[in-house]
């Protein structure tokens, strides 16, 4: 039976990716409330994916594909119906062969490119493909302590690569780089399952987690003042805090969720949390609509309805035709 706290957290994640991609920037730096949500949306969507993941169910090439499947079936619809009828739009308007080779390029390469065409949210299915690919392919190493050094080798590198890239180099295929430190925030939830809701790791959580503030507002560490994550744009610099934060406010969330009742606030979130993938997939577009089309701008009214159109659009549309709703379901 699925543990309802799943989806309500899924739910308020979403509802925080939409109102993240709505407050202004910048996110990388905690200066900002947009950057607080962006420091753990995120690795938290990736650790639900290991609180779920059963590495050993299947074998290999059959889980591989299974993912497949079920990420990059939604990706390639949602690609097509957004990017694609822009990039045909644009064609039709400016039909010079080099913008759209350009486009396509844009298209193929996915990732930050896709920000173009308002569905760059697209780039964490793409992301969590590539996951799953390095998260089963370790999972096959016999020894515990073999998969431990590879996650340690792969968390030192995605921090490596951090530090050292530059703008010109950030646009990667699919943006399989940040798989590498994503497969570390999946591992993290598949490893916490057992213990997430132990009285011991939820105060350590806690202590970690308010004790990072009160020492960031106090300024005595400076360095900390910059601290901040943005998996899109591979921000991340710290190791130690980039691991323990995210982790920490993962586990405060899942208690805090799971003591939520049955009732109408639950079933809410639980709805918007099972069609999650459709939101992040349609929202950017959603809000770039009512804004240049609607002139909407009060932040509230954008966030409703950039989390309910494609809720209802999926809801009482892909799910009545049977082809798109087992390609975009």
């Amino acid at each position: 039976m699925r543990e309802r706290w799943i989806d309500n957290i899924k739910g308020v994640l979403i509802i925080l990716v939409v109102l993240g991609h709505i407050l202004p920037a910048p996110y990388n730096v905690l200066s900002t409330p947009a950057s607080y949500i962006f420091l753990f949306h995120m690795p938290a969507f990736f650790m639900i994916s290991g609180y779920l993941a059963a590495p050993r169910k299947r074998p290999l090439v059959s889980s591989i594909w299974r993912k497949a499947r079920r990420i990059l079936g939604p990706y390639f619809f949602y690609l097509i119906l957004i990017a694609g009828t822009q990039v045909l739009i644009m064609y039709i308007r400016m039909p010079e062969i080099y913008i759209l080779k350009e486009n396509m390029i844009h298209l193929f390469r996915g990732g930050q490119g896709l920000n173009d065409f308002y569905c760059g949210a697209l780039w964490f299915l793409t992301c969590l493909f590539c996951v799953y690919v390095f998260f089963y392919l370790i999972e096959r190493l016999p020894a515990a302590w073999m998969r431990g050094i590879v996650y340690v080798l792969l968390w030192v590198a995605a921090h490596y690569q951090s530090c050292t890239i530059t703008q010109e180099q950030q646009a990667t295929f699919w943006l399989w780089d940040v798989s590498i430190i994503g497969v570390v925030y999946l591992a993290s939830g598949y490893y916490l399952k057992k213990y997430i809701f132990d009285k011991r790791v939820i105060l350590g959580s806690v202590f970690c987690v308010i004790g990072f503030f009160v020492v960031r507002a106090s300024g005595l560490i400076p360095a900390w003042q910059s601290f901040g994550i943005e998996l899109w744009s591979h921000t991340y610099k710290y190791p130690i805090l980039d691991f323990v934060i995210p982790c920490g406010i993962f586990v405060i969330l899942a208690n805090l969720f799971k003591l939520i009742p049955e009732g109408k606030v639950s079933v809410v979130l639980s709805e918007l949390g099972k069609y999650s993938l459709a939101i992040m997939a349609m929202h950017q577009i959603v809000i770039h609509v009512m804004v240049a089309a609607i002139h909407i701008t009060n932040i509230v009214f954008l966030t409703v309805g950039a989390t309910l159109i494609p809720y209802l659009i999926v809801r009482f549309i892909w799910a009545k035709i049977p082809v798109i709703k087992k390609i975009a379901l």
